[in-house]
């Protein structure tokens, strides 16, 4: 039986009994720990980590949208699961948001959202049901829920079950999710895969948006064109090696900090403190 399934007939259950949102929404925070916990795990075990040597990271990353590129295996993957702290450090150090994730991998999350191939939905849950679980474990309003799935444009799709959804339609749920975090970091790993033009538009339309807001963002992506018409700050991976890093199709959304990189050491700085615009 798929667990999600499970899980999914339990909290429709649930909804019925008075006091679900107190008792439940707590229910929810102990269930996502342990599922992501589950999940992390079985990522690494399938996942296997590519080696970074004299890495060259990212530093000062802030309030603009950089473009993971690289060819299979160069490690972006990899980036985006340690910047998340999914994946454990062997050697060097990653800092988010002041957190160094050497000692603490889990308190910077609730500050980011992170989408990667699986979207992690309840299969017997609706997409506004799926949603609204997403804002809740992430203490945040229904009403977050609510704008995401507008955004995204799965009104439509509010009473379907994410078991039901076309494999475009579960892709849009699941990045839907991340913005119904209120995140101020995304971290995406090939997000335009599996959407339709309107999808890929939608969801360009709104990074450039959330960057606006304050919002920062790094993903990865074959698509040469999507960072091109993004303004993304390219860095692009070999072997786990950073071996280059510019600005692609005109200026940095947002016009804030652009880092740059630093060299001889295995560093990640993904930092929460303004700085001025760069020069």
């Amino acid at each position: 039986m798929n667990p999600s399934t499970t899980f999914g007939r339990v909290l429709r259950s649930l909804r019925r009994s008075p006091g679900f949102v107190a008792i439940a929404t707590i229910s929810m925070g102990v269930a996502l720990g342990i599922a992501t916990s589950v999940f992390a795990v079985m990522d690494a075990m399938t996942h296997p980590t590519p080696p970074f040597r004299d890495v060259e990271q990212l530093y000062r990353v802030e309030f603009e949208i950089v473009w993971l590129a690289g060819p299979n295996g160069a490690g972006k993957t990899t980036l985006l699961r340690m910047i998340a702290g999914l994946q454990p450090l062997h050697r060097g150090s990653v800092q988010v948001f002041d957190f160094d994730l050497e000692r603490d991998r889990r308190s910077h999350r609730r500050r980011l959202a992170f989408v990667g191939h699986e979207t992690f939905a309840y299969d017997d849950l609706t997409v506004a049901e799926n949603l609204d679980f997403a804002a809740r474990t992430a203490g945040c309003a229904p009403e977050r829920a609510v704008e995401a799935r507008r955004r995204f444009g799965l009104e439509p799709l509010a009473a379907v079950r994410h078991a039901g959804l076309s494999a475009g339609q579960r892709r849009r749920l699941a990045l839907a999710n991340a913005f119904a975090r209120d995140a101020e970091l995304l971290l995406l790993d090939e997000p335009h895969a599996g959407l339709d033009a309107d999808g890929r538009a939608l969801l360009d339309e709104t990074l450039r948006s959330f960057v606006a807001g304050g919002g920062t963002v790094v993903f990865s992506s074959h698509e040469s064109d999507r960072a091109s018409s993004l303004g993304a700050r390219e860095v692009r991976l070999v072997g786990g090696v950073v071996i280059g890093s510019a600005v692609v199709g005109g200026a940095v959304v947002g016009g804030a900090v652009v880092g740059g990189l630093v060299g001889g050491a295995e560093r990640i700085d993904v930092s929460d403190r303004v700085r001025e615009a760069s020069r």
